[in-house]
């Protein structure tokens, strides 16, 4: 490439020019690199992502309603008030997806804790299958799946600690 250096009117020269050096970092898995997160949302907690109390209360009402509807949940589920289950679904998704004004969740009794936000009486059958309805729901409603499988993955690895 040349650029053309005008002296005068009539004349001109040619200058060449020199290619910039620019490192190109081709397959990286560096997210710096990769601007993977350009609107800096992995800073915003999820909790606000998804909309707030209105949707984790939305989110939680869905999933009071299939566990409701699952036969085999019936004896542990008969004596909680409909609003109280789904008050405990709300707190423990407030909880697991970062509210501001919810404690962290406690990550070495991370199962525990969503037994005790469902009915204590769970066994662990039952509470496999509740941790099977909570991760169809949050995946039907569209919930980013690497968040949701963090949080089933931390849901099962509890119970294999």
């Amino acid at each position: 490439f040349e650029v053309r250096e005008y002296v005068s009117s009539s004349e001109y020269r040619l200058l060449p020019l020199r290619k910039a050096p620019k490192e190109i970092s081709w397959g990286s898995d560096d997210d710096a690199l990769k601007r993977s997160d350009f609107f800096a949302l992995q800073d915003i907690p999820l909790y606000q992502r998804l909309g707030g109390d209105n949707a984790i209360y939305s989110i939680a009402e869905t999933i009071v309603r299939k566990l409701l509807t699952e036969k085999k949940l019936n004896d542990y589920l008969s004596s909680i008030s409909l609003m109280t289950l789904i008050h405990k679904q709300q707190d423990f998704l407030k909880t697991a997806f970062g509210s501001t004004n919810q404690a962290s969740l406690p990550a070495e009794n991370i199962r525990e804790f969503y037994r005790l936000h469902t009915s204590p009486e769970l066994d662990e059958p039952a509470l496999n299958r509740v941790i099977e309805i909570l991760n169809n729901t949050l995946t039907e409603l569209e919930v980013p799946e690497h968040e949701v499988s963090k949080l089933i993955s931390a849901l099962y690895q509890a119970d294999h600690a």
